[in-house]
């Protein structure tokens, strides 16, 4: 179960990403995640991973308050979630079996275990027989899958999908879907943020839409395109009326903020500070919509110290008998 408490993100302190959100997602839900370029939905994600910090407000996961965890607890929630992106983010210079296989490489998984992991989530996705190439020898469907099937290696609570079918035609963004849907039956929950409208539209399922980092439509069975939630014009009036009585008071409008200390859910192996490291390519900047803030509540920064190298992994000969 995720859950956002009155979250807000601020960036340089004039533009908010996202405001006062409140949501929540159970175990097993398939949402769409829809809106504009700039709406909030990356900062949404980014949240929910701690790859960004909340300004205010409070976020769980299974009933651990994640805003509030600690640099070393990090990488051990994230094992907990799995990302698939729009532009596939594989090694080049890797095969498919070692793209799947690098994220238990670097936690120091035990070799047979890398080989009967792999094994399983290549044919979770169809792509077993594809193993020993390369992703410029796929198709952009089949390296899509491989990025789902990476995802899937740890066996996630939450897979987060960006995207997963903007580079991709309809006929071969369909067969993703349809792979999606298979995964959520199995009781993964799905995060997709998308722009795609027939999908959306065609699958019907429960729908959050962003506007301007607000929060405007919680929809079940809901479609691309659907009316604004009355929650919403409330949200918009009530704003309007704490800032009539500031002007009357000349002082500003008391917040109440709660300190909750983090639980101790992600303590296991608290030392092992290695972690996946995140593939990224500049991206451009959202567009953001300027409005006043709120006053930022102090968000204490931790570095995590960096991820020592790891060997690369080969196959052992008991592995390259059975592939070859």
């Amino acid at each position: 179960m995720i859950e956002f408490l009155d979250v807000t993100k601020i960036y340089q302190k004039d533009i908010i990403a996202l405001d006062r959100i409140n949501l929540r997602i159970d175990d097993g839900e398939f949402v769409f995640l829809i809106g504009p370029s700039g709406a909030g939905k990356s900062t949404l994600t980014k949240l929910i991973l701690r790859e960004e910090d909340v300004t205010e407000g409070e976020i769980y996961f299974n009933d651990t308050e994640i805003s509030a965890l600690g640099a070393r607890r990090i990488p051990n929630l994230r094992r907990h979630f799995g990302v698939v992106f729009q532009d596939f983010r594989l090694l080049e210079d890797r095969d498919v079996f070692s793209n799947v296989a690098y994220a238990l490489e670097i936690h120091g998984v035990p070799r047979k275990e890398i080989q009967n992991r792999v094994v399983d989530s290549l044919t979770r996705v169809g792509l077993l027989d594809k193993r020993k190439q390369f992703p410029h020898q796929l198709s952009g469907g089949e390296q899509q899958r491989i990025s789902i099937a990476r995802a899937l290696i740890n066996n996630p609570d939450v897979l987060i999908a960006d995207e997963p079918t903007g580079n991709l035609d309809a006929v071969t963004a369909e067969e993703v879907m349809k792979l999606l849907e298979e995964i959520n039956e199995t009781g993964t929950t799905i995060i997709m943020a998308t722009h795609a409208k027939d999908i959306v539209n065609r699958m019907k399922r429960r729908v959050l839409e962003l506007e301007h980092g607000r929060l405007v439509r919680d929809e079940e069975h809901g479609e691309y395109e659907g009316e604004q939630n009355i929650f919403y014009e409330e949200y918009e009036e009530e704003e309007d009326e704490g800032a009539i009585e500031s002007e009357l008071t000349d002082e500003p409008v008391a917040e109440e903020t709660d300190s909750v200390e983090a639980a101790d859910s992600f303590d296991d192996d608290a030392g092992d500070t290695k972690e996946i490291p995140v593939i990224r390519e500049p991206q451009e900047k959202e567009i953001l919509k300027e409005r006043k803030p709120h006053e930022p509540v102090a968000v204490a920064e931790e570095n995590p110290e960096a991820p020592e190298e790891e060997e690369s992994f080969e196959p052992s000969e008991e592995f390259a008998e059975f592939v070859e």
